[in-house]
């Protein structure tokens, strides 16, 4: 580093008396001491774990892992097919050489008190963060101007850092000038360094990745996972107001700081606590509505019909069949914009996701001839084939299992007195059975799409999350559909309305659903209990005393913050009762709303008390999700609309024919409003549209020097228009010709 880049620095680092994160590496040998293992292949597996096919050049780093490497193998040829007892300790020692001598990592390394994991801290200094930016055109956040007031310049822009120009000059102002500063809790200030914690820790994974093949270390056992570190500042924050059922009771529709959690755990799972917290206040009015007409049909639903008119209860089920669907339409398109303003807030709107394979992705190694590196190619078999159709097999057995349940519940239900509490066990226990078939059903699912052999970690999870989705909608709604529009022309219904047995199984279902989330508080911190006495009954009978456990092997210990699949699809579901099934029992909105608030503090508090400090992801939408929504909507709108013209008599016709005509027709204006609508509001804010344009353009200017302005343009690069063109001699054109 020079002495001009030194004197730049100054100012800049920030004393940090803690690690951003750590990796922990196994330290007894993983491998089967039964198994064997070809020194050619010993070799490949080395060569892949640091992608030394990949390199062009070689470091001091790299042949000093190499000659170790040789060093370990010396006496073993290639014919010899024996068990290299040390290959852990080979590539483990080689990963503490690439940390500290290729990546310049600051370490520190510590034996877990059972001397089973080797617990590796990690930090980088700012030099190394700021080359790492550069390599990766980190998106940082510059400062606001105080000139800048208008509502499109909300937003200060979001511009890729650089370092160095092409011709390897120190560029100066583009990062001391115009880029934001934090001191050590990621508080914005005057002076200290350029990244927030969320901001070294993906670039030191990044860093990680860069050197080595971390996934596929991890899928050989060695390193077992890397542990992003808990920052005090903002959890013990998020513990005492956010994650806290305490402060929850107090003021229950208390709102996020939304701020906090996204510097703290990622605009990944900040844009799902924000999709719950819409969600909370979209039912706040429609709950209200609902109760307020439950109560009028209550007053004049049994009023006599004596002159064959719509009663007043009729008259209010058909118009919810008409608000539901209209109301879904207006919040899912109130959701993208405020979707669009998050991520534009969050700089996460030019978010490029670049991905790396999975090492569970079954293939052959070969040299990419796009991208020039060594990676998997899926084999071509008729594997493929083999595997779809094992998948539609064991979900078929699903579905067929779900569907023998429901039928053996209504046929026990059909033996029992509609005046005893029959009819409400066999609603709970329909509430119980479909909750045992989505918990075995993930599992299911999970083992399936491994089966599958997806290549990118994006298209797992959206291939588990339409296989989650579309079992627990079928496993949830099954018994719903029956009762709505089958049960009448099968077993017929009690005093031919199928509505009020209806009514009575969403409520059973949606109500006992809301207790088994309640339970999930309780059985949560209950096996946490039981996990955290365990070990310390395997410590104490292993070293006779509790030993004292520092603060990075405590975080480590805790379980992994899983994808939020679970956590979106009961969401979605529960969603779906209120679409759907809403206009026949008004009041599951309000116990939706209910679920929301217990669902968002639950998630809180697992995430600040139970769980490591996930991985801080970035997105700019829900994804999948919205698509799922949209679907579900659609499907409401559908069958609201069936609900009033074929299982009730709301609208009194009697011919077949006429019925499927109005219901056409009330179908048809219905999707064709859901249609206008989201064309008569937009899916981006005018303020957020022009925002990004203006920011764009800024960066352009700030960091790359390309004016827009026209006039600034032509006075930079004196260009001027001519009249006759008498600034230049007919020879020079003729010359040029």
């Amino acid at each position: 580093m020079s002495g001009e880049e030194e004197n730049l620095l100054k100012g800049q680092s920030t004393d940090k008396n803690y690690w951003d994160a750590v990796i922990i590496l196994d330290v007894l040998d993983g491998i089967n001491p039964e198994a064997k293992i070809t020194v050619k292949k010993f070799r490949n597996r080395f060569k892949r774990a640091f992608k030394l096919e990949e390199i062009s050049h070689k470091s001091d780093a790299i042949d000093k892992v190499i000659s170790y490497c040789e060093c370990s193998l010396k006496g073993l040829n290639e014919t010899d097919e024996t068990f290299i007892k040390n290959l852990f300790q080979v590539i483990r020692d080689s990963i503490l050489v690439i940390l500290s001598e290729q990546v310049m990592l600051e370490t520190s390394q510590k034996l877990s008190v059972e001397k089973d994991e080797m617990i590796v801290k990690l930090k980088a200094n700012e030099e190394n963060l700021m080359v790492q930016a550069d390599l990766d055109e980190y998106l940082l956040q510059m400062k606001k101007l105080d000139e800048e007031n208008c509502d499109f310049q909300e937003v200060p822009p979001y511009g890729p850092f650089e370092k160095h120009d092409s011709n390897g000059f120190l560029l100066k102002r583009k990062y001391v000038e115009y880029f934001k500063r934090y001191d050590e809790n990621s508080i914005e200030q005057p002076t200290g360094s350029l990244f927030q914690q969320k901001d070294r820790i993906r670039l030191i994974y990044s860093m990680l990745c860069g050197a080595m093949n971390v996934e596929y270390i991890k899928s050989l056992g060695i390193i077992k996972d890397f542990v992003p570190l808990s920052e005090p500042y903002f959890l013990s924050s998020l513990e005492k107001d956010w994650g806290n059922f305490k402060f929850s009771l107090k003021s229950i529709f208390h709102t996020q700081d939304k701020e906090t959690i996204r510097i703290y755990f990622g605009e990944k799972i900040a844009i799902y606590f924000c999709w719950l917290e819409f969600l909370m206040k979209s039912m706040m009015g429609i709950g209200l509505i609902s109760i307020g007409l439950t109560v009028l049909s209550l007053v004049f639903g049994n009023t006599d019909d004596s002159n064959n008119k719509i009663t007043g209860g009729e008259f209010i089920f058909l118009l919810l069949a008409l608000v539901f669907p209209i109301f879904s339409t207006i919040i899912e398109q109130l959701w993208l914009r405020y979707q669009s303003e998050l991520s534009w807030k969050w700089g996460a709107s030019d978010f490029k996701l670049v991905e790396n394979q999975r090492p569970e992705f079954n293939g052959k190694y070969i040299k990419c001839p796009i991208s020039g590196k060594i990676k998997k190619v899926k084999k071509k078999s008729n594997w493929v084939w083999i595997r779809t159709t094992v998948s539609v097999i064991v979900i078929g057995t699903f579905v067929s299992l779900v569907l023998a349940t429901i039928a053996g519940l209504f046929m026990y239900k059909s033996t029992l007195d509609e005046n005893t509490n029959g009819p409400l066990i066999v609603g709970i226990v329909n509430a119980i059975q479909i909750k045992a078939f989505n918990i075995i059903f993930i599992y299911v699912a999970q083992w399936l799409n491994d089966l599958e052999n997806y290549e990118y970690p994006s298209e797992y999870n959206n291939n588990l999350t339409i296989k989650v989705f579309l079992f627990e909608f079928f496993n949830n709604y099954t018994s719903l559909f029956y009762i709505a529009f089958v049960k009448r022309h099968i077993e017929g219904c009690n005093d031919d309305n199928c509505i009020n047995e209806l009514t009575f199984q969403i409520g059973a279902i949606f109500i006992t659903n809301l207790v088994l989330s309640f339970l999930e508080i309780l059985v949560a911190k209950l096996i946490e209990k039981i996990k955290v006495w365990r070990e310390k009954k395997a410590l104490i009978k292993k070293f006779g005393i509790e030993p004292e456990l520092t603060e990075e092997e405590k975080q480590a210990k805790l379980s992994n913050y899983e994808e939020p699949i679970s956590d979106y699809v009961e969401v979605a579901i529960s969603y779906g009762y209120v679409i759907i099934f809403g206009a026949t029992f008004p009041l599951t909105s309000t116990l939706f709303l209910i679920l929301v608030i217990v669902k968002t503090r639950v998630d809180a508090w697992k995430l600040c008390t139970l769980a490591r400090r996930p991985f801080p992801d970035i997105a700019e939408s829900i994804g999948v999700w919205f698509i799922i929504i949209q679907i579900v909507s659609v499907v409401g709108a559908i069958t609201n609309i069936g609900i009033a013209v074929f299982t009730t008599d709301v609208l009194e016709i009697e011919e077949s024919a006429y019925k499927w005509v109005t219901f056409l027709l009330f179908e048809h204006v219905i999707l064709f409003f859901k249609v206008l609508a989201s064309f008569l509001i937009p899916n981006v804010p005018y303020k957020v549209d022009t925002g990004k344009t203006w920011s764009s353009r800024m960066v352009n200017e700030r960091l790359y020097g390309k004016v827009a302005d026209v006039e600034k343009v032509r006075e930079i690069r004196n260009l001027h228009f001519t009249r006759n063109g008498e600034n230049y001699k007919h020879e020079d054109i003729k010359s040029d010709n």
